[in-house]
């Protein structure tokens, strides 16, 4: 999941190639449902009056604005976007109940034996929708844009995914982007030691020719967890969530 992660985090740096700016069940569903519209209105919104216009949307939201834009205003409230992405949800939901209810009748028509069980198949282990918005990342700034060097660099968190209900897993990701001038793409590297990335970095030759050719860098953190300070023992407990009813779901393979 990580890994997939990286869809969309490469989705947030698409929407902010000019810069490369990127940005539980139950109760915290909702809490997280808010924080993602909250997160998308103020990266978006760029004249500050509290909606996204036309001109200010990027990504998915620039895609579906017509959809959003409930009352043909020209611009989407923070209630619009808030009811179309419970839509979304719901429309995603009733449409993976449909193929499990599917595979169970198969299974059943192909053998009335041990068969019937295999057709009974469990929710995906990956939501592709969710990995590739990039609104889930639930972005934190640590270090705003400032120059170093020959460079721009700003420093974020990012949410990859939950642990488990109520435990999430972030990460930091450094971007780097020329000092004048616009990005033209990015460049994402993964092998990267935390403490290095708390720290402004310091080009290395061949990043040098990509950011002299106008490419973004984007350095982040796929590493042992235990190397990640506040995750040590995670491993440990979620492995006895695991144990409860050994759902792969609940496995550092699936983060």
């Amino acid at each position: 999941m990580k890994i997939l992660k990286t869809l969309s985090l490469a989705a947030l740096c698409l929407c902010f190639v000019a810069p490369l700016d990127a940005q539980d069940r139950g109760g915290k569903k909702g809490k997280r449902n808010a924080n993602r519209v909250a997160t998308a209105i103020k990266r978006l919104d760029s004249n500050g009056n509290g909606s996204i216009e036309k001109d200010e949307a990027k990504g998915r939201i620039e895609k579906a604005f017509a959809k959003i834009d409930g009352n043909t205003d020209g611009k989407i409230e923070k209630a619009e976007l808030t009811k179309y992405l419970s839509a979304q949800k719901s429309k995603r939901g009733a449409k993976n109940g449909g193929k499990k209810k599917g595979r169970k009748k198969q299974g059943g028509a192909e053998n009335n034996g041990g068969e019937k069980k295999r057709g009974k198949q469990k929710g995906r282990l990956f939501n592709t929708e969710e990995i590739l918005d990039e609104t889930t990342l639930e972005t934190k700034t640590l270090q705003d844009w400032h120059p170093v060097g020959a460079t721009r660099q700003k420093l974020i968190e990012i949410n990859v995914a939950e642990w488990w209900p109520g435990q999430d897993y972030r990460i930091p990701v450094r971007l780097i982007v020329p000092l004048q001038g616009k990005a033209k793409g990015f460049s994402i590297t993964g092998a990267n030691a935390y403490d290095g990335l708390m720290k402004d970095s310091r080009p290395t030759a061949i990043q040098k020719k990509l950011l002299a050719g106008g490419v973004g860098i984007v350095k982040t953190h796929v590493k042992a967890f235990r190397q990640i300070p506040g995750k040590r023992g995670l491993e440990q407990k979620m492995r006895r969530v695991f144990m409860k009813d050994l759902n792969p779901r609940y496995t550092t393979l699936w983060i």
